[in-house]
Parts: structure tokens; C-alpha cells; sequence
């Protein structure tokens, strides 16, 4: 009689194994999916929120072309005046931020004004070649 009880109990554990493989690896797949998606997330709010600082700078061009709130507004598709200070607040942030990140890498700094040196002497050339 052991033996039938060990192999029922064998079997018992077997089944049980198969059910606790089958729930973690289902957990793992939950998991996984969850994560590509806050991944996503993330993505797209730091794509979102670059393009709005992009935006705002252009809105702080426009007043430092002496173009009024009313003016901009209308240049912009007729974006409210709580939307031009809320990008124009971005751009702040976002070019506090830059500052900041030079700070603490300045080898990085002085390298992306390089390239960016190279890219005004390279366009400045092209237009030199256009005339």
C-alpha cells in the first residue's frame, strides 16, 4: 500500500508543479508586458515634453521679436495665453536642465558644441556656396 501511496503523492506533486510553472510563467509574461508598456510610457513623455520645450523656445523667439502675447497667440494657431506660459515655462526648465547636465559632464558639453559648431560652419558654407 506505500507504493501506491508514494506514486499517487509523486504524481500529486507533478500536477502541482505543472500548475505553479504554468501561474509563474504567466506572471513572468504579465509582468514583461507591463513593464514594454511604462517602457512606452516613458518614452513618449520625454518625447512629448522635449517637443513642448521645442515649442516653447520658438514661442520665446517670437517675443523677442516684440510680437505681443496676442500676437504670438495668433502666429501659434491661436494657442491660449496659458498654454504660452506653460511652454514658454518648459523651455525654462528644459534649458535649466541642459545647464545642469553640463555641469556635471563638461567633456559632454564642450563635445554637443562642437557639434554643434560644426554644424553652423557647415551650413554657413553651403550658403556661401548657394550664392
Amino acid at each position: 500500500m506505500a507504493k501506491k501511496n508514494d506514486s499517487t503523492r509523486a504524481r500529486a506533486r507533478r500536477e502541482v508543479a505543472l500548475v505553479r510553472d504554468r501561474r509563474r510563467a504567466a506572471l513572468r509574461e504579465k509582468d514583461e508586458r507591463i513593464e514594454r508598456a511604462a517602457v512606452e510610457f516613458a518614452l513618449g513623455t520625454e518625447q512629448c515634453r522635449k517637443g513642448q520645450a521645442r515649442a516653447g523656445r520658438a514661442v520665446e523667439a517670437l517675443f523677442a521679436e516684440g510680437l505681443s502675447a496676442s500676437d504670438v497667440s495668433e502666429w501659434c494657431g491661436g494657442v491660449s495665453l496659458a498654454d504660452l506660459r506653460r511652454l514658454r515655462q518648459l523651455a525654462k526648465d528644459d534649458a535649466e536642465e541642459g545647464e545642469d547636465q553640463e555641469a556635471a559632464s563638461p567633456a559632454a558639453a564642450v563635445a554637443e558644441r562642437a557639434i554643434d559648431a560644426s554644424e553652423v560652419v557647415g551650413t554657413a558654407a553651403e550658403q556661401r556656396t548657394a550664392s
